[in-house]
């Protein structure tokens, strides 16, 4: 799943079955799965949904669902093919709660040990210190625009500041994440 962005995905459409792509990767850091019996949930919103699918079926264990779209939902029933509880929201009501995916989750109060996310950065924000006011960790993969890829260019660059330190650092999306804890983000920096 795509979205037409630049250049690169402007060709996605155009390519047929086996036709040759070269890739390079997997480039960064992933999410890391939880301890056999912590309940997890998980929260996607928009094209940060499709990342979760591979997630979901990894983790171990009970894990609870939470798929946000700003309009009609895409998806929510790959996810609850892996034994899942799926609890869908839509902005636009045309998909289960009517409303963001944070309140859908504030609204059901899920359980968790641990919760994983993907989505847009205001989105990951708004869970990230929901997360935080609950004590429970949180890691968030970012969607940040990464020119090159490598962590040569620095365009994907989020601020980070680890707990109990003074000073904070940019890391590179492409090279450093795309997964971060949740915490050490600096989201309005």
């Amino acid at each position: 799943m795509y979205r037409v962005v630049g250049k690169g995905t402007e060709q996605f459409p155009r390519l047929r079955d086996n036709d040759t792509v070269q890739l390079m990767g997997p480039l960064g850091d992933g999410f890391t799965l939880p301890e056999a019996g912590e309940r997890s949930v998980i929260i996607g919103g928009g094209l940060g949904i499709p990342p979760l699918l591979e997630l979901s079926k990894r983790i171990p264990g009970e894990a609870e669902v939470f798929l946000g779209y700003a309009d009609a939902p895409f998806m929510d029933g790959d996810f609850q093919g892996h034994g899942r509880k799926v609890q869908v929201a839509s902005q636009t009501g045309n998909g289960g709660f009517r409303g963001t995916v944070l309140e859908l989750v504030e609204t059901i109060a899920p359980l968790a040990d641990r919760v994983y996310a993907c989505g847009p950065r205001q989105m990951l924000q708004a869970v990230a210190e929901w997360a935080e006011r609950q004590g429970i960790p949180v890691q968030v993969s970012m969607e940040e625009r990464m020119a090159c890829g490598i962590g040569a260019c620095l365009g994907c660059a989020v601020k980070i500041q680890k707990p109990g330190e003074k000073d904070w650092q940019y890391l590179r999306v492409c090279r450093d994440g795309p997964v971060f804890s949740g915490r050490e983000v600096v989201w309005n920096g």
